[in-house]
């Protein structure tokens, strides 16, 4: 067996609250980014989620590939998903952490687990994988930059701009994150469970 680790860092001028909404936002996955072609959430609870991705790769965009990705929120500043990547079972490790106000460092960590003939697709793993990792991070920069501007100005979802000040910046970001009944990412949940709770 053969693990390839892959390391990315970005720095921000957002709150923890913002970044760490982005990561669990999946409506905005087949709308925002260019890889995903749909998201459909299979289950979401207060600190986890199972959620189908369906993917197209960097330079090899016409290869679409099927993903279920199990999602963790271990404390407020790490967070894990499990997956697999061209077949390969995947652990990604990402921490959050907000060095000072409003202003957050991300480190990624990115680990795959290659046997038999797959350890050939090393090579490959580690020239599309950072590819991916930048260019999701341009595709959720403007939401995260909205996001949080919005933020500043006290607009609460599903209510809009409060006259209640935001304490501390912290108490919008609880998971599961509230959607409306029908959106598109509970199209399976909807049809198969129709008794799923909506958070």
């Amino acid at each position: 067996m053969k693990i390839v680790e892959i390391n990315c860092k970005k720095e921000l001028n957002v709150d923890s609250d913002t970044a760490w909404w982005n990561q669990w936002d999946h409506e905005h996955f087949s709308v925002a980014h260019e890889g995903f072609k749909q998201a459909q959430v299979f289950y979401e609870d207060k600190n986890c989620a199972v959620v189908y991705l369906e993917i197209t790769l960097p330079i090899i965009s016409f290869f679409k590939m099927g993903s279920l990705h199990f999602m963790v929120q271990k404390d407020e500043e790490n967070m894990l998903s499990f997956s697999n990547f061209l077949g390969c079972p995947s652990v990604t490790h990402i921490t959050i952490r907000e060095t000072r106000k409003e202003f957050c460092e991300f480190n990624m960590n990115y680990k795959f687990l290659l046997s038999g003939w797959k350890i050939i697709l090393a090579p490959i793993i580690k020239f599309l994988a950072p590819k991916w990792n930048e260019r999701s991070w341009q595709e959720d920069l403007p939401l995260k930059q909205r996001r949080f501007f919005m933020k500043k100005k006290n607009f609460i979802d599903f209510k809009g701009i409060s006259n209640d000040k935001i304490i501390n910046n912290k108490i919008l970001f609880k998971l599961p994150l509230r959607k409306i009944n029908d959106s598109k990412v509970y199209e399976y949940l909807n049809k198969y469970f129709k008794n799923h709770k909506n958070y």
